[in-house]
């Protein structure tokens, strides 16, 4: 049995998309289909800034910069690896905290406790939709 589905387009359509990459040969770095996606994007979420990236770990990492955190981090340690990475990769702290059996995410009674002078940020994960 999966915990998750991974969801496919039709083939047809997708297909299509295919075919544009293998006639243009870009498949990334500003091509059209990105830039395509991040306009589609911008216009759904109303954002007048939208960024395409790779993975989850990139985003981590830019929101990380992007609010200058350095120090610790409380988070959960029933994540993905990538969590864990990004805060190392930028220098912080990670501190953990234990997750609720209902429904794994982060205790957020237990938070609080973990909380000290060197905290800077709580980085919270969402499991299986949580």
């Amino acid at each position: 049995m999966f915990v998750t589905k991974t969801y496919l387009p039709q083939k047809k359509k997708f297909l299509k998309y295919i075919d544009k990459i293998w006639d243009t040969h870009v498949l990334t770095n500003n091509g059209d289909l990105l830039l395509s996606l991040e306009d589609r994007l911008k216009q759904y979420s109303q954002c007048s800034n939208v960024l395409a990236c790779a993975n989850g770990t990139i985003v981590l990492q830019m929101a990380i910069k992007a609010m200058n955190i350095t120090r610790e981090v409380i988070t959960t340690p029933f994540t993905y690896v990538a969590t864990t990475n990004a805060l190392l990769w930028e220098g912080c702290q990670p501190v953990y905290v234990d997750i609720m059996p209902g429904n794994f995410t982060i205790d957020v009674r237990k938070i609080e406790n973990a909380i000290t002078e060197n905290t800077q940020a709580i980085l919270a994960t969402h499991v299986y939709g949580y």
